[in-house]
């Protein structure tokens, strides 16, 4: 092979590298962006995953108000339950003495 054409060959060869490198660097270049962009997103997720496990504190603590709310209720609907039957009591005693009369 003759100089010139060896010449060529190597022109060619580094030609080559040279596009790869560019090439390469491009690449490297996008996934740096995209690192960046994971980076951000991920950033938010770890955002939306703390306000959701506030939430879920806050959900948690209204279900034992609730549940206590509910205690309560049942307490005061016995009572009531319980006054009624004695008002009821009360009256029938009174019906029963106001016949007596």
């Amino acid at each position: 092979m003759s100089q010139e054409m060896l010449d060529r060959i190597l022109n060619a060869v580094v030609d080559l590298k040279i596009n790869m490198d560019r090439k390469f660097e491009q690449v490297d270049e996008r996934f740096d962006k995209v690192d960046i962009r994971f980076d951000s997103i991920e950033g938010r997720l770890t955002s939306a995953e703390t306000s959701l496990d506030s939430m879920e504190r806050q959900i948690n603590r209204v279900a034992l108000r609730l549940d206590r709310v509910e205690g309560e209720l049942g307490h005061i609907r016995t009572a009531v339950l319980e006054t009624g039957r004695a008002v009821k009591g009360q009256e029938e005693r009174i019906v029963a003495m106001e016949s007596r009369d």
